[in-house]
This record gives C-alpha cells, structure tokens and sequence, in this order.
C-alpha cells in the first residue's frame, strides 16, 4: 500500500506543479495548449487542472486561449463530474 500512497502524491504533486506552469503569464497560453495533449491517469487531478486553466482571474495563462481550447478544458473538466441525482445512466 506504501507505493499508492506515493504515487497518489507524486501526481498531487504534479499536478500543482503544472497549475504552477501552465497558469505562469510568461508562457501562457503555449503552456496550456502543449499539456492539454497530455493523456492524463486520474480524470479528478485531470478535471482539477482543467479547472485551474480556465479560471481567467486566478491564471493569467489562460487569457490567451482560444474558444477551442477552452471547450476542449470544459470537457476534461466535467469528464469527471458527478451525474446529477436522477439523471439517466446515458448522460453520465
């Protein structure tokens, strides 16, 4: 189990560390664009790095995306969202 624990840390880790990046006014909006190509593990830390870029006020990076881009984040954002209470299997 001591090897979960790790690598759910290393990928916390990771994921703070490309927030950090991707979010850095010096080389935004590239940054972004290069790791949404990436294939990510754990569509939570996925959705949450998604989140992160698409917040305009907190990630400067994020102000030089396109509508394209920002659609494709909103996908991997609620990718993996919850299905709403009583919603049918096919719209989650």
């Amino acid at each position: 189990m001591k090897s979960a624990r790790s690598s759910d840390s290393y990928f916390s880790t990771l994921a703070e560390i490309l927030k950090k990046v991707g979010c850095a006014a010096e080389g935004a909006p590239y940054v972004i664009r290069g790791l949404m190509r990436v294939t990510w593990g754990n569509p939570s830390q996925a959705a949450g790095i998604a989140s992160a870029f698409l917040d305009e006020t907190k990630c400067p990076g994020a102000r030089g995306l396109s509508e394209g881009n920002k659609e494709k984040l909103r996908e991997i954002r609620d990718r993996s969202l919850p299905a709403p209470a009583g919603a049918p299997a096919a719209a989650r």
